[in-house]
């Protein structure tokens, strides 16, 4: 998964609909990556998200616990300011899939890498 700067409202807007469907970043337990991304936050930039919101506070309420949460089983990339991504987590094997030809031009597809086990 590649995360948009979180500097800018698309990254912001990006994360807050992720986390619609899901507890945390990399699914529905805590990982390093929920730690790392965290800490690329405040508390006022998520304040108008409410999905962020939550999750903000979520984490924020294992304190010193985030330290021993498990390594994040996707590749996540959370771009930075300078255009530079930085990859965390791990994956078995990555691979560079082509966007599926039915997308409209212009829109995004997403791309589960890895795939989930059950297709």
């Amino acid at each position: 998964m590649k995360i948009p700067d979180l500097r800018s409202p698309e990254g912001l807007e990006f994360l807050n609909s992720h986390l619609l469907s899901n507890s945390f970043i990399g699914g529905y337990e805590p990982s390093d990556i929920d730690t790392k991304v965290f800490k690329l936050l405040n508390q006022q930039s998520v304040k108008d998200y409410e999905c962020l919101g939550r999750w903000y506070e979520n984490i924020k309420s294992f304190g010193d616990e985030q330290k021993n949460f498990p390594k994040c089983s996707i590749v996540v990339e959370v771009e930075n300011d300078s255009g530079n991504s930085k990859k965390e987590g791990k994956a078995k094997k990555k691979e560079k899939t082509a966007p599926a030809a039915s997308a409209a031009p212009g829109k995004k597809v997403a791309v589960l890498n890895p795939p989930p086990e059950f297709i």
